[in-house]
């Protein structure tokens, strides 16, 4: 600090403007590389987030869709045990079809998404077992339209992966809601921090426009 004084006092006026200048210059242009970084990081925390949402609402709809397909596998088993007209069994069988398209396309839907590792991981884990449900349960619903006698003893196995897919799709949202908080963390820190270093570089530049100007 003394020597800057000492420099201020033996400098000539043109030279001060020019130090002035070139000061105001440098760190005009260092607080604005910071807040564009700021502006940066922020679009790219809250394009996360907004992909974090959409998975999350194509989880709880393909939740829905999976409760929906157990529940025709469970009429399509009660028509094949009580003798119901192929009519009525197809009927069933194009239901439970309709509904497991859903399913796939809120599967395929997050798959598609620009997630971070974790969340693209954890979906990507559970996949298999989602669609070996649909498989499974589109597979009973047909042996029940076509040879109802034959679809009994596959039950068990339809009823087994639901509850697998349940508690996997269970883990897979709580695994969204984690990374959810933890990007908003991320989001109010960053902006903390973009304010302290603007906060910082005006500091900056007053003091040394101070010094200057002694």
């Amino acid at each position: 600090m003394h020597s800057i004084v000492a420099w201020t006092r033996r400098s000539s006026l043109k030279q001060k403007i020019l130090a002035v200048v070139v000061l105001g210059q440098v760190l005009t242009a260092a607080v604005c590389a910071i807040a564009l970084y700021a502006l940066g990081s922020a679009g790219q925390l809250q394009h996360r987030r907004e992909a974090i949402s959409e998975a999350k609402r194509n989880l709880q709809h393909g939740d829905m869709v999976h409760d929906e397909l157990r529940a025709e596998v469970y009429r399509g088993a009660h028509a094949a045990a009580t003798g119901a007209s192929l009519d009525e069994r197809t009927a069933i069988l194009a239901t439970a079809t309709r509904a497991s398209i859903d399913f796939r396309h809120d599967i395929e839907a997050n798959a598609e998404l620009d997630l971070d590792p974790e969340t693209s991981s954890a979906i990507a884990d559970v996949r298999p077992l989602l669609e070996r449900y649909v498989d499974t349960a589109l597979a009973f619903l047909t042996r029940a339209a076509v040879e109802p006698g034959s679809s009994a003893a596959s039950l068990a196995e339809v009823e087994s992966l639901f509850e697998q897919a349940a508690e996997a799709q269970s883990t897979t949202l709580e695994t969204l809601l984690s990374v959810e908080r933890t990007q908003s963390a991320e989001a109010s820190s960053s902006r903390g921090r973009a304010m302290w270093f603007v906060g910082l570089g005006g500091g900056g530049t007053f003091v040394g426009l101070l010094a200057l100007s002694l």
